[in-house]
């Protein structure tokens, strides 16, 4: 983990010298998820998509922050916000499933399946 450490390290100074970086904040909070720190994770996530707000990789990522904190409901609405933002990317369709599954809503994993399979 020392490296992972190491780029967190500098993405804090990153954020540091310019908070209003999404990309920055982004990549924080990619490395503090890698880190088991997810409560920081979805603070920088969150703030990646506060600061551009058409980032469908932040809301995937910040969703699944979300999930690891048990927050579900919030996770399902980031998963539902990337997958607006990308309809047809698979991976933020799979991670829009794995929201609706962990809120409950097995019947729309039927729809979300053929999505992704029309968009493989």
């Amino acid at each position: 983990m020392g490296q992972i450490q190491e780029a967190a390290g500098a993405f804090k100074e990153a954020v540091r010298l310019d908070p209003q970086d999404a990309a920055a904040n982004y990549s924080l909070g990619v490395t503090l998820q890698k880190l088991g720190s997810h409560t920081e994770a979805a603070a920088a996530l969150k703030r990646a998509t506060e600061l551009q707000k058409d980032w469908a990789e932040a809301f995937h990522f910040l969703g699944i922050a979300y999930d690891n904190l048990g927050d579900h409901e919030n996770s399902l609405a980031a998963a539902k916000e990337a997958a607006r933002l990308k309809p047809n990317d698979v991976v933020i369709l799979i991670g829009l499933g794995y929201a609706l599954r962990a809120n409950g809503k097995y019947g729309s994993n039927r729809t979300l399946a053929a999505r992704c399979a029309n968009a493989a």
